[in-house]
């Protein structure tokens, strides 16, 4: 990292310092996923690629969603430690207020400070001398702050300089983020960032994924049919390219995923039910020992296609075979990508109720919703609540469910509360 740039100064990365020395001091009273969290930000320039190369990242997803979670994990734990070790004031003396202060201090009763932090000399000092900790920062701020208003703000600045990047992997790497964080707000701006990243990526694997982010664009928030089967097209031409045969087979059945939804999206479901049974024989058909894929990206990738035949199922009302393909999805999350296990075994337990199975549902929720309690995903915990309440009361158990539906009730309120007037 170039010395003249200091991620370090940027508001909220200068708060999470801050704050990961006040839980130093807490004597093991901070919660270890919090601490971990923060262990990312200050490694921020130094190791944090080999530290964050397993963590879940909304900023890479192909869904191309802004997840609250992180943001609401983030900011509970924050203002827990804001409240009890540092002085009130303490977001408007950072030298600057970015969104994430701003959310920070309506949470906790204060005054709606103003977001006005202006990133764009850190932006193009980083754009012109160390490109990579761009990557890192926009990490930050999304998987760990969970701040995408601050991301967008970060991105804007690099707009204008794209074209002046060089050519390699890291660089674009950085424009592919950037790209992501454009795209979650609809904005084409991200078509052309996508473009100068495919061409600057020296990974053919890599290239075939941007074009698939960039049809993922078109198709969920552009909302193009066009452009989205164009994109589709030359996604499919670079996977054909691929060097290694089972790869190419493999990419190949991940854009023909991406056609399926987008024939959901036509509403020409019967077209999308061949398609996607034809991606499955092709993941099939590509163990991930034949792979130069990293295993647990192909496997995640296998468990969403399955879920997608699954939903495509449901959507044709015919619980019993969604039943079964969630059934094997939450098999191979288990076997082989266990952070898929949860979101699976939810979709499994929500089919099963529909399927007129609310106990065997109870079986698979209630395990899975003391899994979720461990981990940093609060608003996942209480759709799983919602769902155990429906199968309780599915199953004739009335007292049962009136308890997790207050559990459920008492915790959106207080959501409410938090949040009133933000």
């Amino acid at each position: 990292m170039s010395p003249g740039i200091n991620p370090h100064s940027l508001p909220a990365i200068h708060l999470a310092g801050l704050l990961s020395e006040q839980a130093s001091r807490a004597h093991g009273s901070t919660p270890g996923p919090f601490l971990r969290a923060l262990s990312r930000v200050n490694a921020i320039g130094r190791d944090f690629n080999c530290i964050t190369a397993g963590d879940p990242n909304w900023l890479t997803d192909l869904g191309l969603r802004r997840s609250p979670e992180p943001r609401e994990y983030f900011h509970a734990h924050a203002s827990a430690l804001l409240d009890e070790r540092m002085p009130r004031d303490v977001l408007g003396s950072l030298g600057g207020v970015d969104h994430c202060l701003h959310a920070l201090s309506v949470r906790r009763g204060g005054p709606a400070l103003s977001p006005s932090f202006d990133f764009g000399p850190f932006v193009r000092d980083a754009a012109a001398n160390d490109v990579s900790v761009l990557s890192q920062v926009l990490h930050c701020y999304v998987n760990v702050l969970g701040s995408w208003e601050d991301a967008e703000s970060l991105v804007r600045p690099l707009v204008p300089v794209a074209r002046d990047l060089k050519s390699g992997d890291i660089p674009a790497f950085v424009l592919t983020c950037a790209a992501n964080v454009l795209a979650t707000s609809a904005d084409p701006a991200c078509r052309e960032l996508y473009q100068l990243a495919s061409v600057r990526w020296q990974d053919p694997q890599q290239r075939l994924f941007t074009q698939l982010r960039l049809a993922a664009a078109e198709l969920k928030r552009l909302l193009d049919a066009g452009r989205t089967e164009a994109a589709l097209d030359e996604a499919a031409r670079l996977a054909a390219a691929l060097p290694h045969a089972p790869d190419a087979t493999f990419c190949g059945a991940l854009v023909k995923n991406l056609r399926a939804l987008a024939r959901v999206r036509a509403k020409r479901l019967d077209e999308a039910e061949v398609l996607i049974c034809e991606a499955w024989r092709e993941l099939e058909a590509s163990p991930a020992a034949s792979l130069t894929l990293e295993p647990r990206v192909g496997d995640r990738y296998r468990v969403q296609v399955l879920e997608n035949m699954a939903l495509l199922a449901s959507m044709k009302e015919d619980w019993a075979r969604a039943v079964e393909v969630f059934e094997r999805a939450a098999a191979l999350a288990g076997q082989h990508h266990p952070e898929s296990l949860d979101e699976a075994l939810s979709l499994l337990g929500f089919a099963l109720i529909r399927a007129g199975q609310p106990s065997r549902a109870l079986e698979l929720l209630l395990p899975a919703e003391s899994r979720v309690a461990q981990h940093v995903a609060p608003l996942r915990l209480r759709q799983i609540w919602k769902l155990i309440a429906v199968a309780f009361d599915g199953a004739g158990d009335r007292v049962s469910a009136g308890t997790w539906l207050g559990r459920l009730e008492q915790s959106e309120a207080g959501e409410r509360l938090t949040f009133a007037g933000a």
